[in-house]
């Protein structure tokens, strides 16, 4: 009853603004800047955006239809379209084949293609620069990443460890935030999104920048308060349920661009904490210094340095461990502080008209070091007690693409060294071309994950894994596109972390092997005054030896992860300033541990009885109202629900991890206050 006096008074709300914005707008005259680059992106059609050169498959500038990769790109108009409060709305409903799920420790992480990818199987940058967090070599979701301050997204929706390496087995997510070269000046935006009993969001965001002859340089950030959920959550093993509200994030950050000619640094300070029944932090300071060198125009020269410094998963507390045979209660810390530095070079050039190679060495090196608290006891990290540890990695890659009338080749290969896992070598090849209005990409690709993080147990064995694609594509008119693509992955001793549900305790393992073949469909249509996209992903399990994500008596999909998702969106425009933009997202069914019963029928033996729960499939349905230069220009508005209807759905563990499905948002509210100046420092 409460949630439907809720949606009544949200359609009453927005029924007024409106008749609000509809009136103002239509007394403000439209003020023409065709030279202005911000508003020709706003009248992008789909026909340029299919045309927009990307790097994230290759480093060699080539358009979405060509490039070999399964590629989404996510403008800045399709985030703020959606009425997105982060990355979980955007990636939930924009790209095919993601999922959100729970992690080990509760936060949520990621699935893609049917397969849990927040151990290190997904590769996210900001402007180029590495973002995982080194400990679990994860990136955790909510609250997180706030899309104010994105200019666009591009995702690899399969592996790209040719170029990148290993995180980059599942994906490449790479966001690329504004700069002086998309503001006006400067602007700044404020967020608040109510839920039915709590807020959800509460954001602030801004940027500036500026260009003078040589020189220029751009600084956003954001600061912030989110909750997961106001629903009831009830515990895996108790059954007292408390409100959800009390999972709480706070996220600060600031990207600092400074570019003198073809010098370019960059400082990434991001402050991101969370409590999930006990507080964990996670400060990160990510620095960049790049050099590029044009010898001509076909042949560039990048040096670049990276330093990244993460105390991931601060905490301390007091609870229960398992230490020298016996279950004892005891005050713990994780007071460790991880040092990640690579120097690097590449060269791109064309060697003749129409071969192109791009080739590079970097050299890795990493360090753990270990602090401790006095009094508390220092949780240790695989079978290397509590020592700082070392890892140093040497890597060589190259990559041809030759263009051919028939067919464009990329053949690439990937080298690494490191001085505690040895070496490897992962190789790719993809068949790639336009003909007219039709293309196609026929790809085979190899990935190979070496342990990170906190976690460099030298018992451990590599990551491997290997993935076949094929994409079809056909451009209608300039206004419709259709793409479809086939995969088939195969990832072969995970490497995972797991927990004790006995002791509590948490490991990594090295797992067995799953193999997921499916496909994924993109549609987009786009008009003046009107505008749909369509994606619907798939996956089908072909073999699963791993225990841990096998659901009882079905075979063909695993804990946690829908075999079947669809999402539709579009908008309308009223005017030239007003659009009403709607969208469902549909998750199939799943399956998840709702609770166990932790028993000891004798002395020191310890059983766990887990109960598997029939997820129903869930519909969630948002609206959000756009309104541009509402009272002056550069002022825009928008008000946006999110789960219209109120209806269930959870963060489930992929895996039996002991964990009970986090309750998503309930029906939330959303204002969006945003306002861009040419006044700048």
């Amino acid at each position: 009853m409460q949630s439907m006096i809720f949606n009544k008074k949200i359609l009453y709300f927005l029924a007024a603004f409106l008749l609000l914005a509809s009136v103002i707008t239509a007394q403000e005259k439209k003020k023409e800047l065709d030279t202005d680059l911000l508003d020709k992106l706003r009248r992008m059609e789909l026909e340029d955006i299919l045309d927009i050169k990307i790097s994230v498959a290759t480093h060699t500038p080539l358009n979405m239809r060509e490039a070999p990769g399964i590629i989404t790109l996510i403008t800045k108009e399709d985030i703020i379209n959606s009425g997105a409060r982060d990355l979980i709305d955007v990636f939930n409903l924009l790209v095919p084949g993601f999922t959100f799920l729970q992690s080990e420790y509760g936060p949520v992480g990621i699935g893609v293609r049917g397969i849990w990818a927040y151990e290190g199987k997904v590769l996210m940058m900001i402007d180029g620069v590495e973002v995982n967090e080194e400990a679990y070599a994860g990136v955790i979701f909510g609250s997180h990443y706030l899309p104010e301050n994105i200019e666009r997204i591009e995702v690899i929706r399969g592996p790209g460890s040719v170029i990148y390496g290993g995180y980059a087995g599942l994906g490449v997510i790479n966001i690329i935030t504004k700069n002086y070269n998309d503001m006006y000046g400067s602007y700044v935006g404020l967020q608040y999104s109510q839920m039915i009993s709590s807020y959800s969001h509460r954001n602030l965001s801004f940027g500036t920048g500026n260009k003078a002859n040589s020189f220029a340089w751009s600084l956003t950030g954001y600061a912030g308060q989110g909750k997961l959920s106001d629903r009831r959550f009830i515990p895996y093993f108790s059954g007292e349920s408390y409100n959800a509200t009390r999972n709480k994030f706070t996220p600060l950050h600031f990207n600092l661009n400074l570019k003198y000619k073809d010098l370019d640094f960059r400082a990434i300070v991001d402050k991101y904490d969370i409590f999930f029944d006990v507080p964990f932090r996670f400060p990160a300071l990510h620095l960049k210094l790049e050099h590029k060198y044009k010898f001509d125009d076909k042949t560039l020269l990048t040096t670049k340095v990276t330093q990244k410094i993460q105390k991931s998963w601060d905490v301390y507390g007091t609870g229960t461990l398992f230490m020298d045979g016996e279950i004892i209660d005891t005050a713990y810390s994780n007071d460790k502080v991880i040092y990640k530095t690579v120097g690097a070079a590449n060269l791109a050039c064309e060697i003749i008209p129409n071969l192109n190679l791009f080739s590079g060495v970097e050299v890795q090196h990493a360090h753990v070091s270990v602090g401790g608290r006095k009094g508390y006891y220092e949780i240790p990290f695989g079978n290397q007690g509590a020592d700082d540890l070392d890892l140093t990695t040497m890597v060589a890659y190259s990559q041809l693409i030759y263009q051919h009338k028939i067919t464009n080749i990329t053949i690439g290969g990937r080298y690494e060294k490191s001085d505690v896992f040895g070496a490897s070598f992962v190789p790719r090849i993809a068949f790639t071309k336009i003909f007219n209005d039709f293309h196609f990409k026929a790809m085979f690709s190899q990935s190979h994950r070496t342990p990170a993080g906190k976690y460099y147990d030298t018992n451990l064995k590599p990551e491997r894994g290997v993935n076949y694609e094929i994409e079809l594509g056909y451009q209608v008119t300039n206004h419709h596109s259709f793409t479809v693509n086939f995969f088939d992955i195969t990832m072969n001793d995970l490497i995972s972390f797991r927990q004790n549900p006995q002791t509590g305790l948490y490991f990594y393992d090295n797992l067995d092997k799953i193999q997921n073949e499916g496909f994924e469909i993109e549609y987009k249509m786009d008009y003046p005054g009107f505008r749909m996209g369509v994606n619907f992903s798939h996956y089908h399990t072909v073999e699963n030896t791993v225990e841990l994500y096998k659901i009882d008596n079905i075979s063909n999909q695993v804990l946690g992860i829908p075999p079947i998702k669809l999402n539709i969106f579009g908008g309308i425009k009223i005017n030239e300033n007003i659009s009403i933009n709607p969208s469902l997202s549909y998750f199939g069914e799943r399956y998840g541990y709702i609770e166990g019963t932790l028993a000891e029928p004798s002395p020191g033996v310890y059983y766990v009885d887990n109960t598997l729960y029939h997820f129903d499939p869930a519909i969630i349905f948002n609206i959000n109202f756009r309104t541009r230069d509402l009272f002056t220009r550069g002022l825009d508005i928008d008000l946006g629900i999110k789960n219209l209807f109120d209806n269930d759905h959870e963060f489930i563990q992929p895996f039996k991890g002991y964990k009970a499905p986090l309750p998503a948002p309930t029906s939330s509210l959303t204002l969006r206050l945003f306002y861009e100046t040419d006044f700048t420092f």
